[in-house]
C-alpha cells in the first residue's frame, strides 16, 4: 500500500507540477526573445526562466526519489552516472567512476536515498564550478557495514576552514547529519579536494 501512494504521489508531482514548471519555463523563454531592448523585462524573465529551471530539476530529484522502484542503490549509482556524465562532459573533465558490486542489493529509505544523491550532486557542481580540474574520480565502496562514498578531484583545491557563499558545505553538511552519515572535506589548497561520505547500512 505504501509503494502504491508512493508511485501516485510521484505521477502526480510529475505530471502536475511538472508539466507547468515546464509550460513556465517554455513560455519565459520565446518572452525573452520579444523583450526588444526592455533591460527590465528581460532580466525579470530571465529570473522566471531560471528559477522554474531550477524548480524543474528538483522536481525531477524529488518524483525520482518518491519512485519506489528506485529503492536500490544501483538505482541510485545509475542516476549519480547519468548526471557526472551531463555536468562533466560540457566541461571537457574527465570521469573516473568506480563502484563496487557488491553494493547493488543495498537498500535505503527515502530520505537517506534523497540525502545520498544530493550530498553527491552537490559536491560534484561544486567541484564543475570552482576546483578547475581536469579529472573527477568518484569512488563508492562497501567496507564491513559502510557504504563509502569518494569524489575527489585534480584541481585548486581550496582552505577548508574559511566559509564560501553558495559553495554548499554547509548544506552538505546538514544532509549528512540527517542521514546518520560522516562528511569529511579534505582540501590543500594547489592539490585538490577529497569529499568523502561514510553511511551506516544494515
Amino acid at each position: 500500500m505504501e509503494d502504491r501512494l508512493r508511485s501516485k504521489i510521484a505521477r502526480d508531482l510529475h505530471d502536475e507540477m511538472g508539466s507547468t514548471l515546464t509550460s513556465i519555463n517554455i513560455i519565459s523563454k520565446m518572452a525573452l526573445l520579444q523583450t526588444d531592448g526592455n533591460n527590465t523585462m528581460k532580466n525579470n524573465l530571465q529570473k522566471i526562466k531560471d528559477h522554474s529551471g531550477h524548480m524543474m530539476e528538483s522536481m525531477s530529484d524529488m518524483v525520482w526519489a518518491i519512485n519506489p522502484a528506485n529503492d536500490t542503490l544501483e538505482k541510485i549509482i545509475l542516476r549519480m552516472k547519468e548526471h557526472a556524465a551531463e555536468v562533466l562532459e560540457p566541461s571537457k573533465i574527465n570521469l573516473y567512476f568506480r563502484e563496487d558490486g557488491t553494493l547493488y542489493d543495498i537498500k535505503l529509505n527515502l530520505g537517506q536515498r534523497k540525502d545520498l544523491y544530493l550530498v553527491f550532486k552537490e559536491a560534484l557542481n561544486n567541484a564543475v564550478k570552482y576546483s578547475e580540474a581536469s579529472e573527477i574520480h568518484i569512488l563508492l565502496s562497501r567496507e564491513n557495514n559502510f557504504m563509502k562514498m569518494q569524489i575527489i578531484d585534480n584541481g585548486k583545491g581550496f582552505e577548508t576552514e574559511k566559509s564560501y557563499s553558495g559553495n554548499g558545505l554547509r548544506n552538505m553538511h546538514s544532509r549528512a547529519l540527517q542521514m546518520q552519515a560522516s562528511l569529511k572535506i579534505q582540501s590543500i589548497q594547489g592539490s585538490g579536494s577529497a569529499i568523502v561520505l561514510q553511511v551506516h547500512i544494515p
